[in-house]
């Protein structure tokens, strides 16, 4: 079987020092990278009218540079079996997919529609596909021509009217960590970094890479897996120099290899050496190496660079340590040159479990279908950079049968990793062919159907996702919550008269939020709290969250951090100027109100993403909602209740009893006379208004949520911002998110809870248009406030202000 790897003369290169597994060359991945290879079936010409949600234009003359590219590879063999370089394959192979597509459409010689044009016409999304990572790994003189080649297409393709008029229709296709001006030319790079709302297909997300030079990824980005060569090409190499069917070269190198990577361990890492890196980088996995250096049971290294190694060197060192990381239960991904790192990849798909030690690590398609998010919660364990010292002994506690499932939801994951199709053809209709270009598509159909009701929206999306100079969640409050896997975030803000940007409809008073807080410890809620505050949070508050209060300058030692008080204060110095107007737009204005409070949540949203994408975030009003009992598993026992079908990525409760949004006088006053006739179709003539004080979902589905909802107050007419209301911006987000995961994943994963005492005791707002009278009691046995259905107290009471005598009750048991 070893001598039928072999292939010592293919396309005029000598490849007599390595091994070569049958159609793993890269005219064959790129190949078996098709649409038709992947997907089963062949691409049938045009796409049926109405079949598709947005179309791809691809450039030919990039397919043609793209196919010369490929060419040249071969003939160099730079990108053979196991060379470093094919970490980046994606840059050809997603291409491939696109090009065969039934969705492509022909390169379009006029402007694109925008993807909320009013005609019934399909966006049109064009892909700007650069094969420069590609072109890079040839000689000079190979690489001359042809790059000389890229940059003229490139310079025509930044400097047309439809690139400068409609940027938030391109995709930049960028998988690669080198700089983008060293591989698309000073004044292309310019031009790209500079484009506002454009598409980015990249492996890292937002704060992934903040390196001087680098394309900065933005919310307008679909992140990416590195490619990763098949185990099956893997284990079968490996057998044939167990046979010594392998060529001499390679056997020697792989005696020098094996030895350098080892025989595996409980908790296994080879990264690259330290000194060779910036320091953020280096000293991570200097730390790990000291963390682990007497744990029994690890084998923690780092190792030379195999850039400039040869072929059989870089072969021999891949096969050896994926058959080390097979062999071993913990695998540690530190960050790489960026965030990202394919050592995560190989991790998976060689059986090990990957521990993410990178905090601003993005995952693959977690935007998409919310039940993906979960199978990588399941399958992956993160760590906080902060708290590396603490890692061994959380490594020590895992048990056993957590260990099998984290393995098994790896294993799970791996037909998602895959570009091409696996060995012995595609069978995607059981979960185990090529998944990833096909979440690409689903992704960029989301993000153009995204900038709906106008092509400014996409501009707005784009301005909100501009990262904080700083990190607003600090390492340590990201590892209590990925922890706990639990946070309640809330607004506390001084009033304008203290300073204070953020002005509400009404007022919260330090009061308020001290009430707020006591209330929800009462409750039973042990898990991290978050206080935003606009200036620094107000005495009384913190003397209500001490000795819980944390706070990045002062740290309280000895506090339990999975059940602290986090004061996150002084933001308007260290938030971007996200919410200022657009220039030359001549109706946006700096929002204010609980709408720059959606602008703080998406941020914060962004951030908790990227540290603890399984944790479930509940953002709650603090002037007006007090707790009865612990908020979140009411909330999602309340969900599963009324919604036993599925799982729900968000949660939100109906803002009124027995209403729809058209009939609700709030809404009909903001949203029927500013939101586009997209938004309100939407929302439709059954669906309630939703709730924005009361909101439970993942970081990745609120991320979503809340840019939505920031990006339709900032695109649209001056009444739409009147008041800082968001009522009827989440409303109208929802209802379109709701709409767009159905399109990802088949499952509408917006939850709505009825405004309802009668049916559900999670949570209930007390407004002046809802009905309390028979529904709501105080009870004299249990002291709170009851569900008279139900006879069980209301978890989340909101608006209770609005109620006399409910109002007094509150305060009453808050002053006892």
């Amino acid at each position: 079987m070893g001598r039928a790897l072999l292939s010592i003369e293919r396309g005029g290169c000598a490849r007599s020092r390595v091994l070569i597994p049958p159609r793993s060359n890269v005219s064959s991945l790129v190949a078996l990278a098709s649409f038709a290879a992947t997907d089963g079936r062949a691409a049938s010409g045009a796409p049926r009218a109405g079949a598709c949600d947005v179309l791809f234009a691809m450039h030919p003359d990039l397919d043609d540079l793209r196919a010369r590219a490929v060419e040249a590879l071969e003939a160099s063999c730079a990108f053979e079996f196991g060379a470093n370089g094919r970490q980046f394959l994606p840059e050809l192979l997603v291409p491939s997919y696109l090009a065969s597509h039934p969705c492509r459409t022909p390169w379009p010689a006029h402007e694109p529609q925008p993807p909320a044009a009013a005609t019934s016409a399909q966006p049109i999304l064009r892909i700007i596909a650069a094969p420069a990572r590609a072109i890079s790994m040839l000689g000079a003189e190979r690489a001359a021509p042809l790059r000389a080649r890229l940059w003229e297409l490139l310079a025509l393709l930044v400097r047309s009217a439809p690139f400068a008029r409609s940027p938030n229709l391109h995709v930049l296709l960028h998988t690669s960590t080198a700089k983008v001006r060293q591989l698309f030319g000073k004044d292309n790079a310019r031009a790209l970094e500079q484009a506002r709302g454009i598409i980015k297909l990249s492996f890292e997300g937002p704060g992934g890479d903040r390196r001087l030079g680098a394309l900065v990824p933005t919310a307008r980005t679909a992140v990416l897996p590195y490619f990763a060569e098949h185990p099956q090409h893997v284990h079968a190499a490996l057998r044939a120099l167990d046979a010594g069917a392998a060529p001499a070269a390679l056997v020697a190198a792989f005696a020098r290899e094996g030895e350098a990577a080892g025989a595996g361990a409980r908790v296994y890492m080879r990264a690259s050496s330290a000194r060779e890196y910036g320091s953020a980088r280096s000293n991570v996995r200097t730390r790990l190496v000291a963390a682990f250096a007497r744990e029994r049971g690890a084998d923690v290294r780092v190792r030379t660079r195999l850039d400039d190694e040869s072929s059989a060197t870089q072969q021999a060192a891949l096969l050896a340590t994926a058959r080390a990381m097979g062999n071993s239960t913990f695998c540690l991904v530190p960050r790489g040159i960026t965030a990202s790192s394919r050592r995560l990849y190989e991790a998976i798909l060689y059986g090990c479990v990957p521990v993410i030690v990178s905090d601003s690590f993005a995952l693959p398609f977690t935007a998409l279908p919310s039940a993906l998010a979960r199978r990588w919660a399941a399958a992956v364990l993160r760590h906080p950079e902060a708290a590396l010292d603490e890692l061994p002994a959380r490594l020590r506690a895992v048990p056993p049968g957590a260990i099998d499932r984290l393995r098994a939801a790896g294993a799970s994951l791996r037909a998602q990793l895959a570009y091409v199709a696996p060995p012995g053809g595609p069978r995607l209709d059981d979960g185990t062919g090529a998944f990833a270009s096909r979440a690409i598509v689903a992704q960029l159909s989301a993000l153009a159907l995204a900038a709906a009701p106008g092509a400014r929206s996409a501009d707005a999306t784009a301005r909100f996702a501009a990262p904080p100079s700083a990190p607003l969640v600090p390492a340590e409050l990201a590892a209590a919550v990925l922890r706990a896997r639990l946070l309640i975030l809330t607004v506390c803000s001084p009033s304008p008269a203290l300073g204070g940007a953020l002005e509400h409809k009404r007022p919260t008073r330090p009061t308020a939020c001290v009430r707020w807080l006591r209330s929800l410890r009462r409750a039973g809620y042990t898990g991290p709290v978050a206080v935003l505050a606009s200036m620094r949070a107000d005495p009384l508050l913190v003397r209500a969250a001490a000795p819980r209060a944390v706070n990045e300058s002062t740290a309280r030692h000895g506090v339990e951090l999975s059940h602290a008080t986090w004061l996150l204060d002084e933001l308007d110095a260290r938030l971007p100027q996200a919410a200022q107007p657009m220039r030359g737009a001549p109706d946006a204005r700096a929002l204010s109100g609980n709408q720059l409070r959606l602008v703080w949540y998406a941020h914060v949203m962004e951030e908790l993403e990227r540290a603890a994408p399984g944790a479930r975030v509940l953002a709650v009003d603090a002037r007006d909602v007090v707790f009865q009992a612990e908020p979140i598993s009411a909330l999602e026992r309340a969900a599963r209740v009324a919604r036993a079908d599925a799982s729900c990525a968000i949660v939100l409760v109906a803002d009124c009893h027995a209403c729809t949004a058209r009939t609700d006088p709030y809404f009909q006053r903001h949203g029927m006379r500013c939101l586009a006739r997209a938004s309100l179709d939407a929302v439709g003539d059954t669906n309630p208004p939703l709730n924005g004080g009361i909101v439970l979902g993942s970081p990745a589905a609120l991320r979503r949520l809340y840019v939505r909802a920031a990006a339709l107050a900032a695109a649209q007419e001056t009444q739409c911002r009147a008041d800082g209301r968001d009522q009827h911006l989440l409303t109208a987000a929802a209802f379109a998110l709701q709409r767009a995961l159905r399109l990802e994943s088949g499952s509408a994963a917006v939850c709505v809870l009825p405004n309802d005492p009668s049916t559900q005791s999670a949570a209930a707002n007390l407004g002046v248009n809802n009905r309390v009278k028979g529904l709501l009691a105080i009870s004299a046995t249990t002291g709170f406030v009851e569900s008279v259905p139900l006879r069980e107290p209301i978890a989340l009471l909101h608006q209770f202000d609005r109620r006399r005598n409910i109002d007094a009750f509150i305060n009453a048991r808050a002053n006892a």
